[in-house]
């Protein structure tokens, strides 16, 4: 009989690039180092919660970047309000359903019409907010897809007529809401029918003359066209349903202050994940174009973002392209979460391929007491494997004993589980990953 016993490996001195700060650390051995934090570097953090992903490392390093480039334009989302009351600056904004959250002058209170009207492409934005607030209907929509869509075409119909026809008009979305939710079928079809462009719609959903609207004898098929129109209509509520002028436009072009906050709130998410999507995608958007490289640049900072793909909906963005394009636009990502699996809501119909490709655009990761096999084993791969040397001792005292050498993960499932708060393996670049303890604050 022979006994295996694994090669007890000891701590090293870690092999890091230098970056424009540090956040100190202990090594097992007890002596410290200092994880550098990165320019332009994306880092992904995943851990359960309680183990410190947020005030160990996220806080600190988003400080850090900040610091260094008072250029820098910071974004964050967010649930637990961890970064807005560490960075909220008096000019800031933030986006949110509840409007009592934070101050008046820190509100966000968007404003659709203007938002259309300061694209350089009005009718692609007419469409986009379109999608957006069509999107959780019609990924449900089964056997009503068809009367989804002409209520999203109706949508987009009544945008139109207001941005083509009445350029001068100061329309709020408490002035749009409010009047659309007043009106009847064959007052609603009157105003579409202003816009020649709506003349064949109007025509094929609801069977209507657009010539003479005011004759106009409601269907069925009218009645459930309008029943998923006012749908989405009351999803506006709390701030997204305000007399502002608020437009994300805006804010890139340096109208308010340094920052922008998400805050979102699990309680009203089925209200406010549409808009958050949209705006989230502007951003990148925006970012990402040859016109954003003139702005400055960026700091996304995404803490449990994939909480808004819950409930089995997808929450893409366009995430993954800004991870893997990002840096050539002056793009950084700080995000966190608590596990791989939560990361494929943020994937078009929660593609695990896409996901996995994106993960590609995160060189830095840092694992902290991650809490499902699917996670652990994504990690294993990312971190990488070794040969690792196993002592046999012989069954009998007369054999000589031999060393048995072996590929396993660099981090196996017993180191994960051993991980307290704080603890964390940290991967950066080509660098092996390495074990380390943090410790508050940053330096």
């Amino acid at each position: 009989m022979r006994y295996d016993l694994t090669g007890i490996e000891q701590p090293c001195s870690p092999c890091w690039p230098q970056g424009i700060g540090t956040i100190m650390t202990r090594l097992p051995d007890g002596s410290a180092a200092g994880v550098p934090v990165l320019p332009g570097v994306n880092v992904m953090s995943y851990g359960v919660v309680g183990t410190g992903k947020t005030r160990s490392y996220t806080l600190p390093a988003a400080e850090l970047l900040l610091r260094a480039d008072p250029r820098r334009k910071g974004v964050f989302f967010e649930i637990k309000r961890t970064f807005l009351d560490h960075f909220l600056q008096p000019d800031d904004k933030v986006i949110t359903h509840d409007p009592a959250a934070v101050g008046p002058r820190n509100l966000f209170r968007p404003n659709l019409i203007r938002e259309i009207r300061q694209s350089d492409d009005p009718p692609a934005e007419i469409r986009q907010i379109a999608d957006f607030l069509f999107s959780d209907l019609l990924n449900g929509a089964d056997q009503n897809l068809g009367w989804i869509q002409a209520a999203r075409d109706t949508f987009v119909g009544v945008l139109r007529v207001i941005v083509d026809l009445f350029p001068q008009e100061n329309t709020t979305n408490r002035t749009l809401v409010h009047a659309l939710r007043r009106m009847s079928a064959a007052e609603l079809l009157r105003y579409l029918s202003m816009h020649p462009r709506n003349h064949s719609m109007i025509q094929k959903d609801f069977g209507c003359d657009p010539a003479g609207p005011e004759r106009y004898k409601p269907t069925r098929r009218a009645g459930d066209i309008l029943f998923f129109f006012n749908q989405v209509l009351e999803s506006f509520s709390g701030a997204f349903e305000s007399d502002g002028t608020d437009t994300i436009h805006d804010y890139l072009t340096g109208e308010y202050g340094r920052h922008l906050f998400f805050l979102y709130d699990l309680a009203s998410a089925e209200i406010s994940r549409p808009f958050m999507l949209y705006y989230l995608k502007k951003i990148k958007d925006f970012k990402m174009s040859n016109r954003g490289r003139a702005f400055p640049p960026m700091l996304l900072v995404l803490d449990e973002i994939d909480k808004m793909a819950d409930g089995g909906k997808s929450a893409d963005f366009g995430l993954f392209q800004a991870a893997n394009l990002g840096r050539e636009y002056e793009l950084q990502i700080l995000l966190a979460t608590q596990s791989v699996e939560n990361l494929y809501g943020l994937a078009p119909d929660f593609n695990a391929h896409i996901t996995a490709g994106g993960l590609a655009g995160f060189p830095v990761i840092l694992a902290f007491r991650p809490g499902d096999p699917v996670t652990i084993d994504t990690l294993q791969k990312l971190f990488g494997s070794a040969y690792k040397s196993h002592l046999v001792m012989p069954a009998s005292r007369y054999d000589a004993s031999s060393v048995r050498y072996e590929l396993e993960p660099m981090v196996t499932d017993a180191d994960f589980a051993a991980l307290d708060a704080g603890d964390a393996y940290v991967k950066i670049g080509a660098c092996p990953p390495q074990k380390v303890h943090f410790i508050h604050p940053a330096h």
